[in-house]
């Protein structure tokens, strides 16, 4: 497909998934089904989607932790866990398929066509080009630290190194 059409479906995906009440299991098992097939006809390895798709799950789940402390009933509280997981994931998984299919160059011109303001899009392909350089860079410190024998042995050290990576 056209990376505009994929573009526009994405967003508009989403914005479906966000504004489905809380409650809606049976609607969110529908939107995952629907991109379970998405996946399937995109031919991206299964494995690949989950992969990526683990990376987020500790994050939403240290989000909705804290939720289940609040003053609401237990079954409220569970409800609301389970549908910001359940949007979460439906979102997350609705942009790993775009951006697995669609050149990032692509990505890029269809945001320009859709007329997304150019400062973002600007922004987007200069953090997509210089997350490799500090990608690099943290493999040389890394490799620094380990020619050199670098193992916290306790607080102060870590507490260095923390400020070294900051």
């Amino acid at each position: 497909w056209d990376a505009r059409v994929k573009t526009v479906f994405f967003f508009i995906a989403v914005v479906v998934f966000i504004s489905t009440p809380t409650k809606n299991f049976l609607t969110f098992a529908a939107y995952g089904i629907f991109l379970a097939v998405i996946l399937a006809l995109s031919k991206i390895p299964v494995l690949f989607f989950m992969k990526r798709i683990l990376v987020v799950i500790p994050f939403v789940l240290a989000v909705g932790f804290f939720h289940l402390f609040s003053d609401k009933p237990y079954i409220e509280r569970v409800e609301f866990l389970s549908g910001l997981f359940a949007k979460s994931m439906l979102s997350v998984s609705a942009l790993i398929l775009l951006v697995s299919t669609t050149k990032f160059s692509k990505l890029l011109e269809a945001l320009e066509a859709l007329a997304v303001p150019e400062i973002i899009v600007k922004v987007i392909a200069f953090a997509y080009r210089y997350i490799f350089v500090l990608q690099d860079e943290l493999m040389r410190m890394v490799q620094a630290a380990k020619a050199r024998n670098f193992a916290p042995k306790n607080l102060f050290t870590v507490k260095n190194f923390g400020w070294i990576i900051g």
